[in-house]
C-alpha cells in the first residue's frame, strides 16, 4: 500500500486498555495507519480521575497513558461518546477530554459542543465527524434539564437528523460514529438497521457504529457503507477474555479520490502478545463474510435476530429487575428457589439502575421483542 494523491480514513473500533505499556502494533497495520490521512479510534471509559458515577457496579477506566500510546500511534480523532463515558462523571470526562488536547476529540462537553459536527480539512477537502451515543447516563437527552450539562450526545435524539442535513452542506464527506447496539450480538437488531439507514438518509456518507464488543457485519445502502459494529480495536481484561469473539475487530478504510470512494473491510485481531495485527486467519474471514450475508437475506437475517434476543433477554430482564428491588421466581429446584428467596432479601432498590435499563433504546427493544416471541402474540 502506497501514499495516493486521494484521502485515506482509517476507523477502529472500541478502544480500553490498562497496560499500554505492553501493547504495540503489527507491522503491516502500522502501515496502514502510518499511510492513512485520517485515524479514528473510540475511546470507551474514561481515565480514573474522580469519583465513580455509575448505575450499577460495573465501570471502565483507562490508563493515564493510554492517551498517549493512540497519540504515539498516529490517531487524531478520538470519539468520546459511549456509554462508559460517565462512569468518573463529569471531572473523568473533562480530565480524558483535555488528555486529548491537539487532536480531534468528539462527541462530549455541553450540549452544542456534543451535538457539535466537527471537521477536518486535508488535501483541499473538507471531512466532517458526528459521535453519539445510546441513552445512558452519560448522554445529553432532555434539552429542557441537561442544557448546561456536560455530557456526550444521544444519536436518537430529534435534533440529529437536522444537524447531519446541515453539517452535509458544509462539507465533502461526513462520517457518523454510532455508540448503540446489543452487546454480544452478532447481528444489528431491525430498529438500528433502520436508525442507521435514516443518518444516511439525513446526509451522512458512512456510518461506522461501536459498542456490542463483537464485529457485526457491514451493508451498502443508497451507495454508502453502514459497518453496524467494528468490535474491539483493543480491549484488554485483566484475563484473557473467553467470550468468542472479543478480541476480534473490523477496522475500514476510506479512500476518497477525485473519480470515487472506496472502501475496505481490515479484520484485525488483539493475540496473547498483546498485538493488534490484521487478521488473515480463514475462519475471521469465514465468520466476517457469514455476517455479511446474513443481512442480505431478510428470513436469515430475522431468524438469527430472534435467536440472539431468546439467547440474551434474560440478563436484562434480571437488570431491570433488580433495579427495582425484585426477581424472577423460574426455580428448576426447592434449593435453587431458597437461593432466588436469600437473594430477594439481600436486593435494595437501585432507581439509576433502573432508569438505566428503562431508557436504554437495545435493552427496551430486546425485551419487547423476546417477549412478543415468548407470549406468542401478533400485538
Amino acid at each position: 500500500m502506497e501514499r495516493s494523491n486521494g484521502i485515506k480514513i482509517f476507523i477502529a473500533g472500541d478502544f480500553c486498555v490498562y497496560h499500554p505499556e505492553r501493547m504495540s502494533l503489527g507491522h503491516e497495520l502500522k502501515k496502514i495507519i502510518n499511510l492513512s490521512d485520517i485515524r479514528v479510534v473510540n475511546f470507551e471509559g474514561p481515565l480514573q480521575v474522580g469519583e465513580k458515577h455509575t448505575a450499577g457496579e460495573f465501570y471502565l477506566r483507562q490508563s493515564h497513558l493510554s492517551p498517549e500510546w493512540l497519540l504515539n500511534n498516529g490517531f487524531n480523532v478520538i470519539g468520546l461518546a459511549n456509554n462508559h463515558a460517565f462512569d468518573f462523571g463529569e471531572e473523568g470526562l473533562k480530565a480524558t477530554k483535555k488528555a486529548f488536547e491537539g487532536v480531534l476529540a468528539i462527541g462530549c462537553g455541553k450540549w452544542n459542543e456534543a451535538y457539535g459536527v466537527k471537521y477536518l480539512k486535508v488535501k483541499n477537502k473538507t471531512i466532517g465527524f458526528f459521535s453519539a451515543s445510546s441513552a445512558d447516563l452519560a448522554t445529553l437527552k432532555d434539552r429542557w434539564t441537561d442544557d448546561g450539562k456536560y455530557g456526550c450526545a444521544w444519536i436518537n435524539h430529534i435534533s440529529v437528523s437536522s444537524i447531519i442535513s446541515e453539517a452535509k452542506g458544509t462539507c465533502d464527506y461526513l462520517i457518523v460514529l454510532p455508540h448503540a447496539g446489543v452487546e454480544y450480538m452478532d447481528v444489528p437488531l431491525p430498529e438500528w438497521r433502520d436508525i442507521y439507514k435514516s443518518l444516511i438518509d439525513a446526509g451522512a456518507d458512512a456510518v461506522m457504529a461501536s459498542h456490542p464488543h463483537v464485529p457485526q457485519g457491514f451493508e451498502m445502502y443508497a451507495g454508502k457503507p453502514i459497518f453496524y459494529s467494528l468490535g474491539n480495536f483493543a480491549f484488554e481484561k485483566d484475563d484473557r477474555c473467553a467470550l468468542l469473539h472479543w478480541y476480534n475487530s473490523v477496522a475500514v478504510l476510506i479512500e476518497i479520490t477525485e473519480k470515487d470512494v472506496q472502501v475496505q473491510p481490515i479484520l484485525t485481531y488483539l493475540n496473547e502478545d498483546h498485538v493488534v495485527e490484521v487478521d488473515a486467519r480463514v475462519e475471521s474471514i469465514r465468520h466476517f463474510r457469514h455476517l455479511c450475508n446474513i443481512l442480505t437475506d431478510d428470513s436469515d437475517y430475522m431468524k438469527e435476530v430472534n435467536r440472539f434476543v431468546l439467547s440474551l433477554y434474560s440478563k436484562y430482564e434480571k437488570w431491570l429487575l433488580s433495579g427495582y428491588g425484585a426477581v424472577g421466581m423460574y426455580p428448576k429446584s426447592l434449593r435453587q428457589m431458597c437461593r432466588i428467596f436469600v437473594g430477594f432479601l439481600k436486593l435494595k432498590v437501585n432507581r439509576r439502575l433502573f432508569l438505566h435499563q428503562l431508557r436504554e433504546e437495545s435493552t427496551r427493544w430486546l425485551m419487547i421483542r423476546a417477549n412478543k416471541l415468548l407470549s406468542k402474540t401478533e400485538l
